[in-house]
């Protein structure tokens, strides 16, 4: 199941330089949510029947498209941040590892529920369910997602942003630095004061 993540590194540099559908963030997100979907879906419906290789390839996959999704979020939770200078990362840094932490416990406590029912067989598409269910909320947020956090846009905004500050450093006459020039015929007249 870890085996994905090994990878992450490389899916976000992929994402981040080749854009697919017109997008580098949107496209991947909505694409990794529906092979998730999809591998949940058909391991929910087979799984059971089909063996342990392939619910071990269902969980693979659905593993490679959320390991996708987190590289992507947490490159969207660093653009975001940079809105707000003074508090941006701090504060969505904050709010994503508090979401982190409590989908630790609600999966830790899931999984401690299973090993307490001693002598009943708690079907595990509940579990599988619940899982689908929340992807499919990433799923639709994908969909609904603000593009300007998108870096060919970012990109666009920086430029935008050095062209009004050389405009305004322009329009400063002279930066504030005076050129005195001598005359070398006269050099009688030169006031020593200045000197």
């Amino acid at each position: 199941m870890a085996l994905p993540w090994i990878g992450k590194i490389f899916m976000a540099i992929f994402s981040d330089n080749i854009t697919c559908c017109g997008s580098r963030r949107k496209s991947y997100l909505i694409i990794n949510s529906t092979i998730v979907i999809l591998s949940i879906i058909v391991l929910m419906i087979w799984g059971v029947s089909s063996g342990k290789v392939f619910i071990m390839v269902c969980v693979i996959i659905s593993q490679f498209g959320m390991t996708w999704n987190d590289a992507i979020t947490d490159a969207l939770i660093a653009q975001a941040s940079r809105f707000d200078l003074e508090n941006g990362a701090a504060n969505l840094n904050t709010v994503a590892i508090i979401a982190m932490a409590l989908g630790g416990i609600v999966a830790c406590t899931s999984a401690g529920f299973i090993e307490l029912q001693n002598n009943e067989d708690l079907d595990p598409n509940i579990y599988f369910g619940t899982y689908l269910g929340l992807i499919c909320l990433l799923l639709l947020a994908a969909i609904f997602m603000n593009t300007d956090l998108e870096p060919e846009i970012i990109l666009h905004q920086r430029e935008r942003e050095k062209d009004r500050l050389k405009q305004k450093q322009e329009s400063v006459p002279g930066d504030g630095i005076y050129d005195i020039t001598f005359d070398s015929t006269d050099s009688g007249n030169i006031n020593e004061g200045l000197c």
